[in-house]
């Protein structure tokens, strides 16, 4: 099996590999729960970070990896770490955010 490489774009692979690396290696300046119906019960948390973006996660919808073996740990066995994509992710400039704010309760919350 061969595969032809001369259609390959070489920049755009740069790219990918650079924008993936970025994402993983962001800073979190806030986190904060949105305001929920129900207060004893919050299920989404919005992430301030470095790369200028603001991300909102649904707490019922992370999930966890248990055979990821983290290399800044001491222990020998796999580590469960969580993982999750955004619902909602929005990014209006490229300098970093680093705090957020609610207004209004509940659904209205903006």
């Amino acid at each position: 099996m061969g595969g032809d490489a001369t259609n390959w774009d070489e920049d755009t692979y740069r790219e990918a590999i650079l924008k993936e690396r970025e994402i993983h290696t962001r800073s979190v300046f806030r986190t904060l729960w949105s305001p929920a119906p129900n207060p004893n019960n919050p299920d989404s948390i919005v992430v301030a970070s470095s790369d200028g973006s603001l991300a909102s996660y649904s707490i019922s919808s992370i999930s966890i990896i248990s055979e990821l073996p983290l290399g800044f740990t001491n222990a020998k066995a796999p580590q469960r770490v969580p993982t999750g994509q955004p619902g909602c992710f929005l990014q209006a400039h490229d300098g970093p955010v680093y705090d957020a704010k609610f207004y209004g309760d509940g659904e209205d919350a903006l």
